[in-house]
């Protein structure tokens, strides 16, 4: 293989891969039975994964999770075209796994949620598919491997590309010394992300704080001038003070034209 055409065949890697198959789903059984989730986080990859098991023959999504109260109504009308039935939506998690009529948690929350929400599903009982990274840090995956352990459950990270064929070629052919010995490595992912909608806009942030320092500062020199007698700022070689910590620096100030020239209230 030349080296051009490793790297367009890696380029294409990302392109058009389906998603693999859960293993969640082979714990459905027979035909007759079926296996019932409940999916949180919907703000783009969980919707997905929502739809995807509602489509799924022997699964059904029964809850949909997310804080933001859009964000859930969005959810479970995607989830309700995609089944024909219409789905709990919940703004706490944790009632999903009260529910004994859920049999796995399906996470696509933000990563920092990852760990916690899955050692929290297993402690219920629960199955888990949990979207990538599984933690913020190796001991988080400890800890999910020690409480998986514990509960017995099946618990499944979201890393598919692994397991797609082109994938498994690129990485064989590395092997074989395609590109040489391999030493530096490095990956990004871009997604071209609409406005949540939230907060302002950074030109208009910039402009509320320099408006926000004007007014201090204006409000701050106004007090100044109040608060300080004319007659000390007017008086040649006053004696003003400096605080350092906890002692004082008294020094001379130095006569001059402008000391004792300038109006009450001017700088």
């Amino acid at each position: 293989m030349k080296r051009r055409q490793f790297v367009k065949t890696v380029s294409a890697t990302g392109l058009g891969l389906a998603a693999a198959r859960s293993p969640l789903l082979a714990l459905g059984g027979s035909p007759g039975e079926k296996l019932v989730v409940a999916v949180m986080g919907l703000n783009g990859r969980g919707t997905v994964l929502a739809r995807v098991f509602a489509k799924t023959p022997n699964a059904e999504v029964a809850c949909v999770c997310d804080v933001d109260a859009q964000v859930l109504a969005k959810g479970v009308t995607a989830v309700t075209q995609a089944q024909g039935k219409a789905p709990k939506g919940l703004g706490d998690f944790r009632r999903a796994l009260d529910d004994k009529g859920v049999d796995a948690l399906v996470i696509a929350a933000p990563d920092h949620w990852h760990a916690p929400a899955t050692i929290l599903a297993l402690s219920a009982g629960k199955h888990v598919y949990v979207e990538k990274p599984c933690g913020h840090n190796p001991r988080e995956g400890e800890l999910l491997v020690e409480a998986q352990r514990k509960a017995k459950r099946v618990v499944q990270m979201g890393t598919q590309r692994r397991s797609s064929p082109r994938a498994i070629e690129a990485v064989q052919a590395i092997r074989e010394g395609v590109v040489g010995r391999p030493y530096l490595a490095r990956a990004w992912y871009a997604n071209r992300r609409q406005s949540i909608g939230r907060g302002n806009s950074a030109a208009g942030a910039r402009a509320r704080s320099a408006t926000t320092a004007r007014t201090k500062s204006t409000s701050r020199a106004g007090r100044w001038a109040s608060t300080t007698p004319c007659a000390s700022r007017r008086r040649a070689g006053a004696i003003t003070s400096t605080t350092i910590g906890s002692s004082p620096i008294r020094r001379r100030r130095a006569s001059s034209s402008r000391d004792s020239a300038p109006s009450c209230g001017r700088a």
